[in-house]
């Protein structure tokens, strides 16, 4: 999670944590990716009304997309502003919640993302497999082709 604000950042730990929800914290959008880089993690929760590093939060959006395409990312914002909301949600997140954040907002946002984030992987992993099945035909049959 990166959140600028320490109050907030506090209360929505306290409530993922309370669901059973792992919950890691970087305090800069350089320690976000160096962090995202060495763990494999299955959601972002970011805010997107502070300015990390020099980087706006949309600027942040699209390095993340970019550089970890199956990542969710949900953003929280204080900014009420429907442009920007699509806007992110163009770059790639998956959610915008407004700040103050309901609790039951939060537990759905984030239980629909990891849904359909494991959803996805478990695809993936189906269509990985299905490949190397018919690979492996592929190959018995050619070896049966040739020895007739």
């Amino acid at each position: 999670m990166l959140e600028c604000d320490h109050p907030t950042q506090s209360s929505l730990r306290r409530i993922l944590e309370h669901q059973q929800f792992e919950v890691h914290l970087a305090s800069s959008a350089e320690e976000a990716l160096t962090f995202l880089a060495s763990e494999r993690l299955d959601l972002l929760i970011a805010a997107f009304d502070c300015e990390w590093d020099g980087v706006s939060g949309l600027e942040f959006v699209q390095r993340i997309h970019e550089q970890f395409p199956q990542l969710p990312l949900i953003l929280v914002s204080a900014v009420h502003d429907t442009q920007t909301a699509v806007a992110a949600m163009r770059l790639g997140a998956v959610d915008y919640l407004l700040k103050p954040i309901c609790e039951d907002q939060l537990i759905e946002a984030t239980t629909c993302a990891l849904t359909r984030r494991f959803a996805s992987k478990q695809r993936d992993d189906y269509q990985d497999s299905l490949v190397q099945v018919v690979a492996s035909r592929t190959l018995m049959l050619r070896q049966a082709l040739d020895d007739l």
